[in-house]
């Protein structure tokens, strides 16, 4: 279950409608055995990962994102995170702004949960866009 909250989000902004699926499955795990539970998840999380996350699909996640850091923002602060997602959205802005802004928000609180997704950072750091000047 820990890996599979930990790629929530990631899932969410590549296809929604694999993460059902993984849901479903997970709620049922007692029906499979664990090898072929894990055959069939893995197929179904590798199958939704591949297929590019829209900005639609981006857009909804951090807005689910968003939804976690209510209690931590005033108003102000939560419209301009919103107008930030929806100036994305529109293609206005990168990618890299609303989520920068979130993780700005969340080394704030004390959020385990939303620290630990692997949306923020779904590769590991050596591949990452880098300045080795």
């Amino acid at each position: 279950h820990t890996f599979h909250w930990q790629h929530k989000y990631l899932l969410m902004a590549h296809a929604p409608k694999s993460l059902k699926l993984l849901g479903n499955l997970l709620a049922k795990q007692k029906d499979y055995q664990l090898a072929h539970l894990a055959k069939r998840y893995f197929s179904i999380l590798m199958h939704g990962l591949k297929a590019p996350a829209s900005k639609g699909q981006h857009s909804n996640t951090l807005q689910h994102l968003l939804g976690y850091l209510r209690p931590l923002l005033n108003n102000k602060n939560r419209q301009h995170l919103h107008k930030v997602i929806l100036r994305y959205r529109f293609g206005e802005l990168p990618l890299a702004t609303p989520i920068t802004l979130i993780q700005h928000y969340l080394d704030q609180s004390n959020n385990h949960y939303l620290k630990r997704q692997r949306y923020f950072a779904p590769y590991p750091q050596e591949l990452g866009l880098a300045n080795y000047i």
